[in-house]
């Protein structure tokens, strides 16, 4: 269960392993389920995992279904751009990701509508994987 679950946070997936088995390990799986929720949240192992129910998934679809994220890419030479235009997005905290390879960018620079963008953590994170 835990190779599949840091599989799953690996690729940035939904994880989510269903059984009839309460939280207090009272079924079928057992001690099992208890066991899969506590190794979820260790927020050590997996920081920023979202713990929801199908609720919270709805809900957060909604708010960002109406959203449309149109990116592109270009190259001159050594320098490359890659661009995301959002339109549609009622949701104030709709992001972007955008995966760098890791010792192969330079003088990184993260606009925001053609300025420098803030320094709050939903823009321009440095995570490099």
């Amino acid at each position: 269960m835990h190779n599949a679950v840091d599989f799953y946070y690996g690729i940035g997936a939904l994880i989510n392993f269903y059984s009839h088995t309460l939280s207090t390990g009272v079924g079928d799986a057992g001690q099992l389920v208890p066991d899969y929720i506590s190794y979820c949240l260790n927020t050590n192992m997996h920081p920023r995992l979202w713990p929801a129910n199908a609720i919270d998934v709805c809900q957060w679809w909604q708010r960002r279904g109406s959203a449309h994220i149109t990116a592109s890419y270009a190259t001159n030479g050594h320098q490359s751009v890659a661009s995301a235009a959002i339109s549609g997005a009622t949701d104030p905290n709709t992001t972007v990701e955008f995966l760098l390879p890791a010792g192969a960018v330079t003088n990184l620079q993260v606009l925001a509508n053609g300025a420098a963008a803030s320094d709050r953590p939903a823009i321009g994170r440095a995570d490099r994987h």
